[in-house]
């Protein structure tokens, strides 16, 4: 993620004053923890879901302001964590 937005030339700052944001850019670290994979069903959620009224109303949209705000890192393909299915 930090080489894709150093090639883009963006920081964190340049994100948050583009989309008008006056506070602090603060990013805690902490030290690591257990991670645990979510269920199969919630892989990919959108895309499996498109009209799930969540989805219409909460995603979305943010999906539509990212594209607006951001059209030269948006991209309409997304990134699917499942591994595509095979079609016979």
């Amino acid at each position: 993620m930090r080489d894709a937005r150093r090639r883009l030339g963006l920081t964190q700052l340049d994100l948050a004053q583009r989309v008008g944001c006056t506070e602090s850019v603060v990013t805690k670290i902490e030290p690591g923890h257990e991670f645990y994979a979510a269920e199969d069903y919630h892989q990919d959620y959108l895309t499996r879901n498109p009209t799930q009224p969540y989805i219409v109303y909460n995603d979305l949209p943010k999906i539509a302001a990212l594209k607006r705000l951001f059209p030269e890192v948006y991209r309409p393909e997304p990134v699917l964590v499942a591994s595509p299915r095979s079609s016979n």
